[in-house]
């Protein structure tokens, strides 16, 4: 992974992310490591970070499909104004 360095097989990631794409499960797509974006304080204390969403330059990387990549970004567009209570939606014809 390209900010936190973590290393994982090609083919597991593009299966992986592929299918939580394809499902629409967006909030899927972050490091797969169970301790990513956990950091130690003191000496045993641990405090979680919140789960950075992977750009869509990191899964074209992997490498994964540019049209698989947009549907990524669209879905995560589209959750993003579902969750802002100021956004109202419109169908326009």
């Amino acid at each position: 992974m390209e900010r936190c360095g973590h290393i994982f097989c090609v083919k597991c990631l593009q299966d992986f992310y592929n299918s939580a794409i394809k499902e629409g499960n967006v909030y899927a797509i972050v490091c797969l490591d169970l301790d990513c974006g956990i950091e130690t304080i003191g000496a045993e204390r641990r405090r979680r970070k919140k789960k950075r969403l992977l750009a869509p330059r990191e899964l074209l990387q992997i490498p994964l499909p540019r049209d698989t990549v947009q549907r990524y970004v669209d879905l995560k567009r589209k959750k993003r104004l579902e969750l802002d209570k100021s956004t109202v939606w419109y169908p326009r014809k």
